[in-house]
């Protein structure tokens, strides 16, 4: 995860476009491109408006790879992942590197079976 100073960061910058600042004048405000602005304003509008609001603790402890590896997998609570997880004719987890896998076992509290986790 981002160091704490960027999670502000990239906090303030969701928090301001909600109310409206122009992604030009947010870019300017923090000397970063215009792009980057979108980029974190996206990650954030997933992070806190997408993800079911009772398992919002999914994007504060997992990496934002992590997160978006889950995305694409439908993957939007915890529950879920670990009703998938312990489900052997479940589906798996796709594009979850070696770190993500750790990550994720260390977020449900058990080890994953390899089967499960379709590593890139």
């Amino acid at each position: 995860m981002g160091s704490p100073s960027k999670t502000k960061r990239n906090l303030e910058i969701y928090e301001l476009r909600k109310r409206g600042i122009t992604f030009q004048k947010i870019a300017n405000y923090y000397g970063i491109s215009v792009e980057r602005v979108r980029q974190i304003y996206r990650s954030e509008k997933f992070k806190n408006e997408e993800l079911d609001k009772n398992d919002i603790a999914l994007c504060m402890e997992l990496s934002n790879r992590t997160i978006n590896c889950l995305r694409r997998s439908d993957i939007k609570t915890k529950d879920y992942l670990v009703e998938l997880l312990n489900d052997k004719n479940g589906a798996g987890v796709y594009g979850i590197g070696e770190n993500g896998i750790l990550e994720i076992e260390k977020f449900v509290g058990f080890e994953i079976d390899s089967k499960k986790a379709k590593v890139s």
